[in-house]
């Protein structure tokens, strides 16, 4: 019975990660799980609400403190909700220093959201901003403004998320061109990769992956314009 608890749980937590009908079906059932967590690893645990914070998943979110979840910084971090971060915030000035599921940063979450007063918040007060993190988020999340200010800061643009992307490849698969535009400006025309068959700068994105990006993989790299394959790169 205790394990198929702990199945169930499991369940709750990757579906929030993910798929908000689902998760309604298993609170449906289940309500007394809605903030129970799941031990990935010692010390290393990870509620529903916090799996939808880090996915950027708002509808998850909402769902969930609609039915009574624990409220946390993180998620109103990611949600950009500025009056209920503050109230947290000013029961204990501590909370700016809030971590969530898989030591995802708090000024990770508020780039998903891509409230300035709160990323700025973060960077005034926290002890650690992680901005580098924070733009790959505000890419994710199509966050334009957010990806400017964190630019304006002077973050390293050739950092990468953890399947090996870089904010500029993630945001030229997405096709998103207005962040496109903007990181390729940031980083600079004489900076640009060109693709050897067709000739365009800076459209290089990761096309596939075989494997896991936890382990043993293979990324291949194309070219958005021609489909050209630019790059192959062996991990492990």
């Amino acid at each position: 019975m205790i394990f198929l608890m702990t199945d169930m749980i499991r369940a709750f937590v990757m579906e929030a990660h993910r798929d908000l009908e689902k998760v309604k079906d298993i609170y449906a059932d289940h309500p007394d799980l809605i903030d129970e967590p799941i031990e990935w690893s010692p010390g290393q645990t990870e509620t529903p609400l916090q799996a939808a914070a880090h996915t950027g998943r708002r509808e998850i979110a909402e769902f969930l403190l609609e039915k009574g979840a624990q409220p946390n910084m993180v998620v109103y971090a990611m949600l950009g909700d500025e009056a209920q971060f503050n109230g947290l915030l000013a029961e204990n000035p501590d909370n700016i220093n809030e971590i969530g599921a898989h030591q995802f940063s708090l000024m990770f979450h508020a780039a998903l959201g891509g409230n300035l007063n709160i990323i700025q918040t973060i960077h005034e007060n926290a002890e650690n901003s992680d901005l580098s993190k924070g733009l790959l988020a505000a890419v994710m999340t199509s966050q334009v403004e957010a990806a400017e200010w964190f630019i304006e800061q002077g973050v390293p643009l050739d950092a990468t998320d953890f399947r090996g992307r870089t904010a500029l490849e993630m945001a030229v698969e997405m096709e998103a061109d207005d962040l496109v535009a903007v990181l390729q400006d940031a980083i600079g025309a004489e900076n640009l990769e060109s693709c050897p068959n067709c000739g365009a700068k800076g459209y290089k994105y990761l096309a596939e992956l075989d494997g896991s990006p936890m382990g043993a993989h293979t990324k291949i790299f194309n070219c958005k314009k021609c489909g050209h394959e630019i790059d192959v790169v062996k991990v492990g």
